[in-house]
């Protein structure tokens, strides 16, 4: 009995230490310019990391805004040294970047007393302007261009159809449903979530995430190609997405986002305050979607003309290619340099 105790005892020991190794690198690994914070009149002040431009490449047109998805942080766009990026692409490419992330998540903090009472709509609402205003400020730009991945696209899309373009120029969203439900993303319902959410005030996965990392090594998990398409992307990249980019979140916005599970509706008309077509940015806004995206597949996305007519959606994919996942249109494959170019070409156009 004793032996297989301190067998046990050395593969805990063994488990806990590569958890514990693996998010330090994964914490320490990406590096930013600077840290600011924006506020946003009712209590928050979402964090923005800042990443300059490569000094001799010609500059953006504009300020770029990146924005996560959902239980996501800044790290799933941050650069990880050899691993292809949108992010490092662009800054490459001479973009002042401003990687926001939303209330709740990262560095983002708060003088309210209950960290956790917000709602998916306090996003388009404070955060969003928030932060523009605040990156307006300190370049001096007039307008800011708005990237975002998932979740990150529906601020943008609810934020249009709220207030419409304000200083926004231009946005681009990378695998952003516009329609939730599972028969339209293929998820089966959970019947235990409806009273799961009833009685927690936040929603943690980063612990489960970050104790299943190291398995993440020598093999995938089966539900990992929900997220990701496994096969193109390196560890690299998975590990960081997945031992620091999820975070802890408000129950009330995941019960707003599940009540449009629920419904298997558009989003857009329960959030917004004008009718439709909503307003569109001046600079307009392109859609890009990966075929073998699950959670935000092409027709999904394609959807999206209902509510923007003149909004471009297209393939992230090379024709003939492996397919574009959920989280790899961000970082992993070398393809993500073609979803980079293309996002370039778009914000330049005049």
């Amino acid at each position: 009995m004793i032996p297989v105790l301190i067998v046990l005892a050395c593969l805990a020991v063994a488990w806990i230490s590569a958890v514990v190794a693996l998010q330090i690198w994964c914490r320490w690994n990406p590096r930013t310019d600077a840290l600011h914070f924006a506020a946003t009149g009712d209590g928050w002040e979402p964090a923005l990391h800042e990443i300059r431009p490569v000094p001799d490449a010609p500059a953006g047109p504009r300020p770029v805004i990146l924005c996560h998805g959902i239980l996501m942080s800044r790290h799933c766009w941050l650069p990880r040294e050899g691993v292809p990026s949108v992010a490092d692409s662009l800054r490459r490419r001479g973009y002042s970047l401003w990687v926001l992330e939303l209330r709740g998540s990262g560095a983002s903090r708060t003088s309210r007393a209950d960290r956790w009472d917000y709602g998916f709509r306090d996003y388009a609402d404070f955060d969003l302007m928030a932060a523009v205003e605040e990156v307006k400020r300190r370049t001096g730009a007039p307008r800011v261009d708005w990237v975002a991945h998932s979740l990150g696209g529906m601020v943008a899309y609810a934020y249009l159809s709220r207030h419409g373009a304000g200083s926004l120029h231009k946005v681009v969203t990378l695998g952003s449903p516009v329609r939730l439900g599972g028969h339209i993303m293929g998820l089966p319902r959970l019947p235990f979530v409806d009273a799961a959410l009833r009685t927690m005030r936040s929603v943690d996965l980063s612990i489960l995430t970050r104790a299943v990392a190291p398995l993440l090594i020598p093999a995938w998990l089966p539900w990992v190609e929900l997220f990701m398409n496994a096969r193109r992307v390196p560890r690299r990249s998975s590990l960081g997405a997945f031992c620091w980019g999820v975070q802890r979140t408000a129950t009330r916005m995941i019960r707003d986002l599940h009540e449009w599970y629920r419904a298997g509706e558009p989003f857009l008309p329960r959030v917004a305050r004008t009718e439709a077509p909503y307003a569109h940015p001046p600079g307009g806004i392109l859609a890009l979607h990966g075929r073998r995206d699950r959670l935000a597949t092409p027709a999904n996305v394609g959807t999206l003309t209902q509510w923007f007519p003149r909004a471009l959606v297209e393939a992230a994919d090379q024709p003939g290619g492996r397919g574009f996942g959920h989280l790899d249109l961000l970082a992993g494959p070398p393809e993500v340099e073609r979803v980079a170019e293309r996002i370039d070409r778009f914000l330049r156009e005049t």
